[in-house]
């Protein structure tokens, strides 16, 4: 009686401009068709609609629900699924404070998120108290047992957390049967779009593309006929769309294709065991997925990878390969941090899909080593009066350096000083004092970087002279030939004395007593020698050079 009052009250005001019903051709493909070849007939029929975003600044689902489910006495306000309650339309989400947008068929059922497409369609779509919303969850629908008191007031829903149900108001139980049947028969694995399917239990998997429970849905259809709201909705919603609700037009082509005793159900295909290794992946690793994949009533068509780096958009695919009792595929490196999402999709031979849980990894960091580089010392000949500058360039590629130091010592291996390293014009430098002539000094650079990680370089030496000898009127001139040369060097000197050369970065190459002296193995540039009698003394210098 109620409700009898409410549809005389609708009328009465001439909200809906009439309780009109689709154009006289809209179905004519399919006369005459019952089960299976009625259903491919509306599938054909309303594929292919226009789709419009979830949120946009140009018209969008908000814009659409907006006119859709406006409420007949106060064209400011919404109607809200599940509850009646009347809402002020524009303050849309307004921060959790207003209303949002309820996807009558789960969205993660399918895992179709709110892509264009089933996300955006507003057949099924509708304004909904956000708490209430949040409640039903992805609930099925079915009859339960407790009655749902939202903190806002009694909204006449059932729910039973054990069966993973939910039971609408008895005025919407028709409307939401029709939409489950509506995506049901729109969306059937075409265009990248899920193959949703009604059956006659409530499963288990929460990302497989069924919805339950059919028997049920098939009562409330008939129990809640069409009324005039929801005819003007699916009127407001093929003005934008492009298509209709067949069932709502139309509900006896539920009994028609489905019966009043639902069909044989296919078994899904199951996914199980997925895995990914290594297990600790790294920005170089190419990271493998394995599954096992089955079909208990049939075989599988193809099973296949999908991943990106975000759980709403993976559009990277590939097929798996069976390889024993698995199916694997390799996806390929990717930089460190980056957070990858995955999942499995499997088909069967009678064309159902079962999508895996979303599942990912993060990339490990690795910490890239400081580069030190043009670790040089100055004066190239150092004596006993000089301290001597030691330097270098440093860089981080992935960070910040945090600290270099020197170390030096007498003995090679043994760096028993340390001295830090400033930085001036992008050179770090530090100096070791005066040493006594005829010393022999050791010295290498540490730099560490912003995580203590730390590089050090090569060893470099040198030996110090005596102050005097530095005059070049007290040097000696030694013949050296050829020069410049390739091969070997000719240097005259006396006997119990030793020659050294250095590279002109200040660098010990050659030490020898010989005459003839092999240079084959030093690279190509200029050179300085210096001949040292028996006390360490400079007695001649000289330069040359390999070409």
């Amino acid at each position: 009686m109620h409700r009898l009052i409410f549809l005389i009250l609708f009328i009465s005001l001439f909200y809906f401009p009439s309780f009109a019903q689709a154009p006289a051709d809209y179905y004519s493909n399919a006369v005459g068709k019952t089960g299976s070849e009625l259903k491919a007939a509306l599938h054909n029929k309303i594929k292919g609609h226009t789709t419009f975003p979830y949120t946009s600044s140009s018209t969008d689902v908000w814009d659409i629900l907006k006119v859709s489910d406006r409420d007949p006495n106060n064209s400011s306000n919404v109607i809200l699924f599940y509850t009646g309650w009347s809402v002020n339309a524009s303050q849309e989400y307004n921060g959790g404070s207003g209303w949002n947008r309820e996807h009558v068929w789960a969205k993660s059922h399918g895992d179709f998120g709110e892509t264009q497409g089933p996300g955006t369609d507003c057949h099924h779509l509708r304004p909904s108290d956000i708490s209430v919303n949040e409640a039903r969850g992805n609930y099925y629908f079915d009859n339960a047992g407790t009655e749902y008191i939202d903190p806002t007031g009694v909204t006449a829903c059932f729910f039973d957390d054990a069966r993973y149900v939910w039971e609408p108001r008895d005025v919407e139980k028709g409307d939401a049967a029709r939409m489950i049947f509506y995506m049901a028969t729109r969306y059937e694995g075409e265009d990248g779009y899920p193959n949703l399917e009604v059956v006659d239990y409530i499963p288990t998997n929460l990302a497989s593309p069924l919805f339950g429970d059919l028997s049920t849905l098939i009562e409330w259809n008939a129990l809640d006929p069409v009324d005039a709201f929801e005819m003007n909705r699916n009127n407001v919603v093929y003005s934008y769309q492009n298509n209709r609700n067949p069932f709502i037009d139309h509900p006896e082509y539920v009994e028609m294709i489905w019966g009043t005793t639902p069909p044989p159900v296919n078994i899904l295909p199951t996914i199980t065991n997925i895995t990914h290794s290594p297990s600790f992946v790294f920005p170089t690793d190419a990271v493998s997925i394995s599954a096992n994949a089955s079909d208990a009533d049939g075989s599988l068509d193809s099973v296949k990878l999908y991943w990106g780096i975000s759980a709403n958009s993976m559009q990277d695919s590939i097929l798996m390969s069976l390889s024993g009792d698995n199916y694997t595929a390799s996806m390929p490196p990717h930089t460190q941090g980056t957070t990858v999402y995955f999942k499995i999709a499997a088909w069967d031979n009678n064309h159902a899909k079962t999508i895996s849980i979303t599942q990912n990894f993060t990339v490990q960091f690795v910490n890239e080593l400081p580069v030190l580089s043009n670790v040089g010392f100055s004066p190239a000949l150092p004596t006993s009066n000089d301290k001597i500058e030691v330097s270098a360039t440093a860089s981080d590629p992935d960070g910040s350096i945090n600290s270099v130091n020197l170390y030096w010592g007498v003995a090679d291996g043994e760096f028993t000083n340390a001295l830090g390293m400033n930085l001036t014009n992008d050179k770090y430098s530090a100096n070791i004092p005066a040493q006594p002539a005829g010393t022999e000094v050791f010295f290498r650079v540490i730099a560490w970087d912003n995580l203590d990680s730390m590089s050090i370089s090569e060893t470099q030496n040198f030996i110090v002279s005596e102050a005097s000898t530095l005059s070049v009127k007290q040097y000696t001139q030694v013949s050296i030939y050829p020069n410049p040369a390739s091969s070997q060097i000719f240097v005259e000197h006396q006997i119990e004395t030793q020659i050294v050369i250095y590279s002109i970065d200040g660098r010990k190459q050659i030490s020898t007593t010989e005459s003839i002296i092999d240079v084959s193995q030093l690279s190509k540039g200029l050179y300085f020698l210096q001949i040292f009698d028996k006390d360490t003394k400079v007695i001649g210098i000289g330069k040359f050079i390999i070409e």
